[in-house]
């Protein structure tokens, strides 16, 4: 049977109405579900900073953050302190201590207490497994830190050298022979301490050590 002229003026409005939607609508977008963050507020331990301590501070706990895989951490700098947030999925504790502590290092004359070097000669630090399967932290030193360690070394071999980070000995290594550029920190580590000690130390001090005064859980919405 043959449509009739009403029939087909039907038809001719509705290709028409789906051709104009077409043209008109753009592909339907579908909403990111939200993300839960926890978010962190730290606050200096000490009474007097700058606006650029915290700045600072802020982008040195990116920074070791980024080395311990949370590439989806964020900072943000207040007034008052710094705030951190991070993904649900984040290792408590390796992220405290790379939150809250200077990450100050020295390497110290244990018999004397002169210090040879410290944080501004350390150029970069990776935990790495050591030859004995245990975990060890390499530091690879600035020029002028190696220099300095290079001296130090050459004329205090069998003597103890101490390795402070944030005023706590943490190896004692009889040195054997002189030492350049590279130091292998190694002790008691699992790979979780080697990780946290490595992004602890390895991209410069903390202005002051922070203390965390609130936390709590934020849902960040998607985009639609």
């Amino acid at each position: 049977m043959q449509p009739t002229c009403f029939e087909r003026l039907l038809e001719i409005i509705s290709a028409l109405l789906l051709l104009f939607t077409g043209a008109t609508s753009g592909p339907m977008q579908q909403s990111t579900p939200a993300m839960q963050m926890t978010r962190y507020t730290l606050q200096p331990v000490v009474s007097e900073y700058s606006a650029a301590d915290l700045e600072a501070a802020a982008e040195v706990i990116g920074a070791r953050l980024s080395a311990l895989g949370y590439s989806g951490a964020q900072t943000e700098v207040l007034a008052e302190g710094v705030v951190v947030r991070l993904p649900p999925d984040y290792e408590p504790s390796e992220v405290y201590p790379v939150l809250t502590m200077r990450g100050g290092v020295e390497f110290v004359d244990a018999a004397g207490g002169e210090a040879v070097i410290g944080s501004a000669d350390i150029l970069s630090a990776k935990a790495q497994s050591d030859t004995f399967g245990g975990w060890a932290v390499l530091i690879t030193l600035t020029p002028a830190g190696g220099e300095a360690m290079m001296r130090y070394t050459r004329d205090h071999i069998g003597d103890v050298l101490a390795v402070r980070v944030d005023d706590q000995v943490i190896a004692e290594p009889v040195i054997n022979s002189a030492i350049g550029a590279e130091v292998m920190i190694s002790g008691d580590f699992d790979e979780s301490r080697a990780r946290e000690l490595a992004a602890r130390i390895g991209f410069g001090a903390l202005p002051f050590d922070f203390v965390i005064v609130s936390s709590e859980v934020e849902e960040i919405a998607g985009q639609r």
